[in-house]
């Protein structure tokens, strides 16, 4: 189960470490923004445990133990690609494609076909403004 608390609560461990990597500019695309409901990034490829060692710590800080870690290390060095979403009441969730989970397997086609709705979307509501 995971531990996240704050604005990862019920997230695992790989939303925060990738959270990180958003903040630091290192994600493909962006689109949306939490003043209209919500802010999105797509991750394309895989995340290698090297480029979120310095997401640790505050990872630990948010309540992950060492064992979902190491589990979201693997899950992200394994992945096809990931969409990390922010609301406008600060919650943070993702979407990691290409790794199959307990109950999804998302795959990289539909990764980029769920990035295109969304995009889609946020120009909708570009254009209704």
């Amino acid at each position: 189960m995971p531990a996240g608390l704050g604005k990862f609560e019920n997230e695992p461990a790989e939303t925060c470490l990738l959270w990180g990597l958003s903040l630091d500019g290192l994600v493909d695309e962006e689109t949306g923004s939490t003043e209209t409901g919500a802010w999105r990034c797509i991750f394309r490829g895989s995340v290698s445990p090297a480029e979120v060692e310095s997401q640790l710590d505050d990872a630990r800080e948010y309540g992950y133990t060492d064992a979902e870690l190491v589990s979201a290390l693997v899950r992200l060095s394994k992945m096809a690609g990931a969409i990390l979403t922010t609301n406008d009441q600060g919650f943070v969730w993702s979407d990691v494609y290409g790794v199959h989970t307990a109950s999804v397997n998302h795959t990289p086609e539909l990764l980029e076909a769920d990035w295109q709705h969304y995009v889609d979307q946020d120009a909708e509501l570009a254009d209704e403004e």
